[in-house]
């Protein structure tokens, strides 16, 4: 029994599964001939849209339900049934206010809009787009901005302002973002709009390419309009055998669609055939036969005005002066709600354009504000940069002439121990004096010297000193008595403390300290001590580790060679410290600023300037 009842328990969510899935497919299937008939044939398309409509409604799918709606409306406009294509569009509204669906709400304005435009109730239709474009620009919809924004073009172009409108529709067909049928419906316009402003040539160039589009997309009712704006352009310029083909072709294919609407406006274009080959009665009879197509209520102001005008000047024409008179003053009373129309339109047109006026004077004042805000602190920044920069060039002038006062006591007294020289060993004193700047100190010292090289560099050429000069490092804390070790440290005597002193300075003498090769561990071999007595001996006697004292002597060098050697000058910052034994310019920098104040760059900025202004001076 339980067996039993499962069974039909699964077999019943099987069936509802498969009816909900075969649902799907079927609502599918119906989307793709809706898409496939609608312009081609849209009796059909009609059928198949109320079987959507009906499966949308049973599985309570609002917005499938609401696009069905929309769907009628565009197609019982095609059909003529204008009634029946705004009850749709308004339906299609009201749901998709009570599915609280924004995007929906402004497709079915858009439609309805639309479906107003295409009555020539143009006055609403500008309200209701301007709506939806309010809409659209909240919801950052450009591409129904685009659409809406051509839509009230359309609406300028049925009002006169043809070259507003055709500015609009140019700028969108450049966009290389529209779709095939957009960019077709765009070139019947500017077709359309060429032809009122009388350059039929030019109108000619985007009806066939339209053309082109229509046949492969197979837009019957599109290519209709295109074959009626087609021949009118022949006509404009007066090729009737063209026009008659074009129109006839027009009319036979707007026959085959059953469309009404599409079907008058091609007779009006035949019976203005007609009239201008002085058939008169011909054209009449078509005009007659246009007019009966439809209700007067189905037929747009415009439109009867033009059948009413013609009818009157066919009759004038063939000295029927009554009839003239009756379809005059036929004319006279369409016109009137066609000029009625067309003030409330400019009168709306004209409250759009002063909102948008006051919007974009809103907007520029935002804008303005903002530009004086970025200004005012661009100033601000670049205030501060300059009087940053100016105080530091003032900085770096008055640490530059303290150091070219310096250099010149320096070179100074250098000239004159050179000319009182007298044979006299080797002090600490000696060593010292012979610098320049002779501490050299930085918040934290690299030690750039390494103490023990974890690898050997290519062996240099050795500076060989006097063999009565040199003496055997492994066995001198023994060999020689003046060496005297200590439990924590060792002492060595003055006089081998004064030989290693002369010793160094002979190196100093011949610039071994600019190779990169000058550690504490390759000077020591060349003195022929070891590591730890040259260490202690530079530490006590001169006051500074050796990696210091490699350091002031190259930064004490590289001063003096700038100011007097033109081309180290040119060399880069990077080159001159390789030229003076640094690995690393940032290393050559930092010392250098920490000795002078001033970096390597501003400094030969400044030797060039002062070069320059004592060349001028001569």
């Amino acid at each position: 029994m339980l067996l039993s009842l499962l069974k039909r328990v699964f077999l019943c969510a099987f069936l509802l599964s498969f009816q909900s899935i075969l649902a799907t497919d079927t609502k599918n299937q119906l989307k793709d001939s809706i898409q496939k008939h609608i312009y081609s044939n849209p009796a059909l398309a009609k059928k198949y849209i109320h079987r959507y409509l009906s499966i949308s409604e049973k599985q309570k799918e609002d917005n499938d339900v609401i696009i069905a709606y929309n769907y009628l409306g565009y197609v019982c406009m095609t059909l003529s049934e204008t009634d029946s294509a705004f009850y749709f569009c308004d339906k299609a509204i009201i749901k998709a206010y009570g599915a609280n669906n924004q995007n929906l709400v402004l497709r079915a304005k858009i439609n309805k809009a639309s479906l107003l435009y295409q009555t020539y109730n143009f006055e609403q239709s500008l309200l209701l787009y301007n709506e939806a474009l309010q809409l659209a620009n909240k919801l950052k919809d450009s591409y129904s901005v685009r659409s809406i924004s051509i839509s009230i073009a359309n609406i300028k172009y049925e009002i006169g302002k043809h070259g507003e409108a055709l500015t609009v529709f140019k700028k969108y067909l450049n966009n290389g973002d529209i779709s095939k049928s957009e960019r077709a419906s765009l070139e019947l316009k500017i077709a359309k709009t060429y032809l009122k402003m009388n350059q039929p040539d030019s109108s000619m160039i985007y009806i066939n390419k339209g053309l082109k589009y229509c046949k492969e997309a197979n837009d019957k009712e599109l290519e209709v309009y295109f074959l009626n704006v087609k021949g009118l352009s022949f006509l404009k310029k007066k090729d009737y055998k063209n026009t008659e083909a074009i129109l006839n072709e027009a009319l036979q294919k707007t026959i085959k669609i059953k469309n009404k609407r599409t079907e008058a406006t091609v007779m009006l274009s035949l019976a203005g055939l007609r009239s201008e080959q002085k058939q008169y009665n011909e054209s009449n009879q078509v005009l007659k036969a246009g007019l009966s197509k439809q209700n007067k209520s189905e037929f747009a102001p415009e439109e009867l005005t033009d059948y009413y005008k013609l009818l009157a000047e066919n009759y004038k024409a063939v000295d029927s002066i009554g009839l003239s008179n009756f379809y005059y003053q036929k004319f006279i009373d369409e016109n009137s709600k066609k000029s009625a129309k067309k003030i409330g339109t400019l009168e709306d047109l004209h409250k759009i354009d002063i909102e948008k006026i006051d919007q974009e004077k809103t907007d520029e004042v935002k804008q303005k504000n903002i530009l004086i805000v970025a200004v005012l602190l661009l100033i601000g920044f670049l205030g501060f940069f300059y009087f940053r920069n100016k105080r530091n060039a003032r900085v770096n002038q008055e640490k530059f002439e303290i150091l070219i006062g310096k250099i010149n006591d320096f070179e100074a007294k250098k000239l004159l121990e050179e000319q009182e020289k007298t044979a006299k060993s080797t002090t600490k004193e000696d060593i010292l004096e012979s610098q320049l700047i002779p501490n050299i100190t930085i918040s934290k010292e690299e030690d750039i010297i390494e103490a023990d090289e974890p690898e050997e560099l290519e062996a240099p050429q050795e500076e060989h000193l006097e063999a009565s000069e040199t003496f055997d490092a492994d066995a001198e804390a023994i060999s020689h008595p003046d060496v005297v070790p200590t439990d924590a440290t060792f002492i060595i005597k003055d006089e081998r403390v004064n030989d290693i002193l002369e010793k160094l300075e002979k190196l100093q003498e011949k610039k071994y300290f600019l190779r990169q090769d000058c550690t504490l561990h390759n000077v020591a071999k060349k003195l022929k001590t070891n590591t730890a007595y040259l260490s202690k001996i530079v530490n006590n006697e001169l006051g500074k580790s050796f990696s210091t004292y490699i350091n002031e002597l190259r930064i004490n060098y590289v001063i003096l060679e700038l100011k007097n050697n033109s081309k180290l000058r040119a060399y880069s910052v990077s080159s001159i410290a390789d030229e003076i034994g640094y690995k690393s310019s940032d290393s050559f920098t930092k010392y250098f600023k920490a000795a002078t104040g001033i970096t390597p760059s501003i400094y030969i900025k400044k030797i060039e300037e002062m070069k320059h202004k004592a060349e001028s001076a001569t």
